[in-house]
């Protein structure tokens, strides 16, 4: 059961650090000024990236940003958009309660959150525009657009690995990570879907290794080795977000 890609990720290269900005704070600022609700789920907590230069003042251009965005995040995202409600009188949803309604969707109707031009899907149901207004307008629905690493092949995020929880970041090719259950550090090198490091423990053991991702991107497998040995001992690892 996974989410689609909309729209296909590319990783760009580094940016300077100096305009590196958080991701939920812009959204919270583009949501705003386009009068529309963008939420991101727990998978891109902390997330900062370099602003897409195209300007957004209304609803119309939200799907163009949203492309570029997803471009600039470094490990990669996708986005979906869905018509819902607007929520009762006091509550405020967050990014992870909007992703378990698309993923329970999913589970009961297949791929949720496409985007088809002419047509709105509710309720997993892709309607004409013209028949669906009708629907929208009853039921009050509201555009919510939801950003995640959900669906997306990427060593980004968290994992419940050999040597307990592992957290990676990528930028550009370069992957940092840790597991503090040994206090390591991870420094790599990203070359497809191989992911080339080498770690440190306690700030004085160390040495290489290489994990390998799954085609759902829910796991890795790879191997590590001390010192100057070859990696030939196993270390996987599976998705926790």
């Amino acid at each position: 059961m996974m989410l689609p890609l909309v729209p296909p990720i590319v990783i760009q290269q580094e940016q300077a650090p100096a305009t590196l900005r958080a991701l939920e704070p812009l959204l919270r600022e583009v949501s705003e000024r386009a009068g529309v609700r963008l939420l991101s789920d727990s998978s891109l907590t902390g997330a900062r990236l370099v602003p897409p230069r195209l300007a957004v003042n209304d609803a119309s251009r939200v799907e163009d940003w949203l492309k570029e965005l997803v471009r600039t995040i470094p490990g990669g995202a996708n986005w979906i958009k869905l018509w819902l409600p607007p929520p009762p009188r006091g509550k405020r949803w967050s990014g992870d309660e909007i992703v378990k309604y698309a993923l329970s969707l999913a589970e009961l109707y297949g791929t949720v959150g496409m985007v088809q031009e002419g047509k709105s899907e509710i309720l997993a149901t892709q309607l004409p525009d013209g028949p669906a207004q009708s629907v929208k307008d009853a039921l009050k629905l509201q555009p919510v657009y939801l950003l995640t690493r959900r669906g997306t092949r990427t060593f980004a995020g968290k994992w419940s690995a050999t040597f307990g929880e592992l957290t990676l970041e990528i930028r550009g090719n370069r992957v940092t990570g840790s597991y503090p259950s040994s206090e390591g550090v991870i420094q790599g090198t990203l070359i497809g879907d191989r992911l080339t490091f080498t770690w440190t423990e306690h700030g004085s053991s160390s040495g290489r290794g290489w994990f390998i991702l799954s085609d759902d991107g829910e796991s890795f497998s790879g191997k590590w080795g001390s010192g100057d040995e070859e990696p030939n001992k196993e270390w996987t690892g599976k998705r926790v977000y």
